[in-house]
């Protein structure tokens, strides 16, 4: 039976991961681009992935990470084609010659650390080689890309050509990776006790994990959703995080009595219309 505008119109039947905190607020949605980063560490990714991989349809796993946990897999992995690169350049070439039709789902496993390797080389070379720039007739210096830029060009081309390919076969297709830490300075001025004080200069030093690949790039209109997972404490399973008012002999008693327990959890960030939200749960 053809495609019809209609069948076009009709929503698409979301594919669930088995885990219903995740199924309440991620629609995996075919035709759509998805994107999952973690802290170092963990395989809780892998709780979601397997959960989607485990429907009865062909899927493929693009993977740059020597070792997946199959053990934890229940499904046949007998639909499951896997493919094995070690660079970006050899990632691009296999995306452009991959047949996609016969997949439901594909997953480019650890594919931030394929951008982060490409990146640190450019930056190895620029060190090494001698800036030489590009002049006009005029002797004047000509304004060019900085190879990082261009790299992210790269990576915005190649995500725009799996998301056609999402919506061509109908399909979804999920990028992972990693977090790093980020360090970002506040400064604040302390008001001084009298006029002939001088105002001090203060400054505080966080540090947080972020996606290897930004949120903010120039792909971030290509993802339908990102999941960012990481691992915290949970208390009778109605509160994550630590209660500052409680002591360590309380936390001690509230994990013997199984009260509480550390439990993988994820944020859900959608951009619609310009607007981020956010969505939180546990599992």
């Amino acid at each position: 039976m053809g495609t019809t505008l209609l069948s076009l119109l009709d929503p698409k039947e979301p594919r669930r991961t088995k885990i219903e905190s995740v199924d309440a607020v991620v629609d995996f949605t075919p035709g759509n681009l998805y994107d999952i980063a973690c802290v170092p560490g963990t395989i809780a990714q892998w709780d979601i992935l397997f959960g989607l991989l485990d429907h009865g349809t062909r899927s493929a796993i693009i993977s740059a990470h020597s070792h997946i946990p199959w053990h934890n897999f229940k499904g046949d992995k007998t639909n499951i084609d896997l493919f094995r690169v070690d660079s970006l350049t050899n990632l691009i070439f296999l995306v452009q010659n991959l047949d996609f039709s016969p997949y439901k789902l594909v997953i480019l496993d650890d594919f931030h650390s394929l951008y982060q390797f490409a990146l640190t080389n450019l930056r190895d070379r620029r060190r090494s080689e001698t800036q030489r720039y590009k002049r006009d007739a005029n002797g004047h210096r000509k304004d060019q890309q900085s190879p990082s830029r261009k790299l992210q060009l790269v990576i915005q081309s190649l995500l725009l050509l799996l998301s056609n390919e999402c919506q061509k076969h109908d399909l979804i297709v999920i990028t992972t990776g990693k977090m790093v830490n980020m360090s970002q300075r506040f400064f604040s001025k302390s008001r001084p006790a009298s006029t002939q004080e001088e105002e001090e200069d203060t400054s505080v030093l966080q540090q947080i994990m972020v996606p290897i690949l930004p949120l903010n790039g120039p792909w971030s209109g290509q993802y339908a959703k990102r999941l960012v997972l990481y691992k915290d404490w949970v208390k009778d399973g109605n509160q994550a995080g630590l209660d500052k008012s409680l002591t360590i002999v309380d936390y001690i008693q509230l994990m013997e009595k199984n009260q509480m327990r550390v439990c993988p959890q994820f944020l859900c960030i959608a951009s619609n219309n310009g607007e981020r939200t956010l969505q939180s749960g546990w599992w």
